[in-house]
């Protein structure tokens, strides 16, 4: 039995294996890599681990196939009775999230009751990402800031992690003062992917454009040249680049962004392009129709099925550039979904096809709901502007 870099318990007899393990974990709260390769090293050498079981099934559903999370999954099942009551807690956890089952968010809660050191169970929750995020509930950020306020003594002053946790959901809630020596101290701390999208976010909502497009072409150019998370960021360089009335600049990171070769996370795939394309509609940027065409398809490949808000509200901005056969199908999904939110997301529709038809007044009247309620999409606040930046530009247009 070993103990990680936060006192938790490990369950497995083999130091090369446990050690596998921390790299693999440390890579997945970084966001630099998805930790796959260090998780598999390690049950070679622990095939009984149970809880790395689980975390590469959490993984490959983001990173691989649902096929390999699910024979993972039944690996981490079959050993877990050799595991701690928190792995064990973890992989039942893991096996909810993998099945898409709605009670994770409350067994994640009652985990982090039990374990508030757990940074595992803390990472699936929080953030812009997490199933707080996810959850439907428009107070989410909120409670993001309470749970980190609620755990927050059992963390010390240079947990990389938990300082650029905090700060990110500090600017999250517009505190970004508070959020200032958080992120930078995490930053000395840790010069990763995660630390780097902290920093990122602050320069952009606190208007400091020229200093995060340095930061981001420095970072993005050296220490994070091989991180799957530098797609990310160039997408936020793109935004900086837009505040500052960089056209042709936007045009080139889009084209760059879209015909990328680097391992990125299919999700962030989605939501930068789609974005990206649609922020060059709103700014009569001109862009090749078969970048559209190659996001659509990429859309209907990766994520066929409607029911995921924030890949919904992506998928919206991509379908409204379409012809009206992809619009009515997507409009007729969404009216005859059993989401019960469904008001939101084709009142947003109708915003965005409104608007690229250029009927700038009922566009406005369709983005006051998604505008007012935005919360319900998840993301960050970066991301979710969109639908306000839309409805501000359709009135500058009347």
């Amino acid at each position: 039995m070993y103990t990680d870099l936060h006192d938790q318990a490990v369950s497995t007899k083999s130091d090369r294996a446990f050690k596998f393990y921390l790299k693999g974990l440390d890579k997945l709260l970084g966001l630099d890599d998805d930790g796959i390769s260090d998780f598999q090293k390690s049950i070679n050498l622990d095939p009984e681990f149970a809880l790395v079981y689980a975390l590469l099934a959490n993984q490959c559903i983001y990173f691989d196939t649902r096929k390999n999370a699910t024979k993972y999954l039944k690996l981490a099942i079959k050993h877990k009775k050799k595991s701690s009551q928190r792995e064990q807690s973890i992989i039942r956890l893991i096996e909810l999230m993998v099945n898409g089952n709605g009670k994770s968010l409350n067994i994640a809660l009652e985990h982090i009751d039990n374990f508030p050191r757990d940074v595992i169970v803390l990472s699936f929750v929080l953030g812009p990402f997490g199933l707080l995020a996810f959850s439907g509930n428009l107070n989410w950020r909120q409670i993001n800031l309470d749970i980190m306020q609620k755990v927050s003594s059992n963390f010390l002053p240079n947990d990389w992690w938990f300082a650029t946790t905090h700060a990110f959901i500090l600017i999250e809630n517009t505190h970004y003062k508070q959020a200032i020596n958080k992120a930078e101290s995490a930053w000395e701390i840790k010069k990763n992917g995660n630390c780097a999208h902290t920093l990122t976010h602050l320069h952009y909502e606190t208007a400091n454009y020229d200093q995060g497009r340095c930061f981001i072409n420095k970072w993005s150019n050296s220490i994070g040249k091989n991180s799957n998370f530098s797609h990310h960021l160039l997408w936020h360089d793109a935004l900086c680049a837009l505040k500052l009335n960089a056209e042709d600049e936007v045009y080139e990171i889009c084209k760059r962004l879209i015909n990328t070769k680097k391992k990125t996370l299919p999700m962030d795939y989605l939501a930068d392009n789609s974005s990206l394309l649609w922020y060059c509609v709103i700014n009569n940027i001109d862009v090749p129709n078969s970048w559209f065409i190659k996001i659509s398809t990429f859309i209907k490949d990766a994520f066929p099925d409607i029911g995921f808000n924030f890949v919904d509200m992506h998928r919206l901005m991509i379908t409204a550039t379409q012809g009206s056969k992809e619009r009515d199908s997507l409009l007729k999904k969404l009216y005859n979904s059993q989401n019960p939110d469904q008001k939101y997301l084709t009142d947003l529709f109708n915003g965005f096809i409104s608007f690229y038809d250029k009927k700038y007044k009922e566009s406005i009247q369709y983005l006051i709901r998604p505008v007012a309620n935005n919360a319900f999409f998840g993301g960050s606040n970066v991301q979710r502007n969109i639908i306000e930046i839309t409805q501000n530009t359709a009135l500058n247009k009347i």
